[in-house]
């Protein structure tokens, strides 16, 4: 799979040629993993091809009175696992390692995992990594 770069600002990278795309073979799957943290990124209504993709954040996440946290995980995994390659097969075969943390205190949510990809196995998380 070949996708374009984000930069920093989660913008498209334009105007150094090769370098502005990521691409995935096995045992490296950059591409997987900025789809995947595309797909998070995108809110349910956002997208005018397809209103009805995206993460439903303001919908069943926020502003909503979940005490199980394993709802919003579940939402979230169900957002990673439904990413469909260009040759519509899923590029995602599980997430393991799922763990998340709510502070009521600083209303800060926290999540990560691993997900197993069909070119290899990475790590997603909400917390910021200092890049992409």
């Amino acid at each position: 799979m070949i996708y374009r770069r984000l930069d920093e600002n989660h913008d498209m990278s334009f105007g150094r040629g090769k370098q502005d795309f990521l691409e995935d073979s096995v045992g490296n799957p950059e591409a997987i993993a900025q789809a995947i943290k595309t797909r998070l990124l995108l809110f349910l209504g956002e997208w005018w091809m397809d209103l009805y993709d995206g993460l439903p954040l303001w919908e069943q996440i926020l502003g909503q009175r979940i005490d199980n946290k394993n709802i919003i995980n579940e939402i979230l995994i169900d957002r990673i696992k439904g990413l469909l390659l260009p040759d519509n097969q899923y590029g995602v075969i599980g997430v393991t390692e799922v763990t998340s943390e709510y502070n009521s205190d600083s209303r800060k949510y926290t999540f990560s995992c691993v997900v197993d990809t069909i070119y290899g196995k990475v790590y997603i998380t909400n917390e910021d990594q200092g890049g992409n």
